[in-house]
């Protein structure tokens, strides 16, 4: 019996140690925040009209970048931490990508709204193959024949491709209101990993470059056939 009761006291004192040393979690969320807008030079603010969302607004190579980090909820009302980096386009395109199969259960409204889902047979290359179990959603399909065309921004594309639990792809990156957005997540296995930004923010670098290339990829595509007056 006083084996036991030492045991129990033990566990105690082990627990009451770990919770004086492990950090706050929104402590730690709003530390990394603090860190992200001080490496890029921009203001970090709370969105308005939310308690508890960031922006952090900033310049890259000449793009007014954004930053969110985002308070969702999500099933049985369990709420989840998500990123978003947004750039725009200074394109009037949606790009959105959805599951083939499931496409008819769609129920985003946005998506609704930009029209019919397209799909097409994209080449026969490595990158084309890894889009192939998506639906292409667009308000513009003559550009997007031209950047799905493009190899490079193919491969940039097919980068974001994930699969949830259930053997399901989705993408973490398209186009929507005009803005190039990159979603973070907090799950372990999607990419690109918000827990892996948060321990090291000096890893948003190589999203930001690569953001602003296919910026400037996309724009010299539109440009050079016509899209763009």
């Amino acid at each position: 019996m006083p084996i036991i009761i030492g045991l129990f006291i033990v566990a105690i004192v082990a627990a009451i140690v770990i919770l004086m040393v492990l950090p706050d979690n929104e402590d730690k969320r709003k530390n990394y925040l603090a860190q992200l807008a001080k490496l890029l030079e921009g203001q970090c603010d709370l969105i308005e009209g939310t308690e508890d969302c960031y922006r952090v607004q900033f310049n890259f190579r000449g793009k007014n970048f954004i930053y969110e980090d985002i308070m969702e909820e999500g099933f049985q009302q369990r709420r989840f931490q998500r990123g978003y980096l947004k750039v725009p386009l200074g394109i009037n395109l949606v790009l959105s990508f959805t599951e083939r199969e499931r496409s008819t259960l769609v129920e985003n409204a946005t998506l609704r709204n930009i029209g019919t889902g397209w799909h097409k047979n994209l080449g026969n290359s490595r990158s084309a193959k890894k889009m192939s179990a998506f639906d292409i959603y667009t308000n513009n399909q003559g550009l997007v024949d031209v950047l799905m065309a493009d190899e490079e921004i193919l491969n940039m594309f097919a980068g974001f491709k994930n699969i949830d639990s259930r053997g399901h792809p989705f993408m973490a990156l398209d186009i929507l209101e005009g803005y190039l957005i990159l979603r973070f997540y907090s799950r372990e296995g999607f990419k690109p990993d918000l827990i892996d930004l948060q321990d090291n923010v000096s890893r948003i670098e190589g999203y930001l470059d690569l953001l602003s290339r296919m910026v400037d990829k996309i724009q010299r595509q539109a440009s050079d056939k016509g899209f763009l007056q």
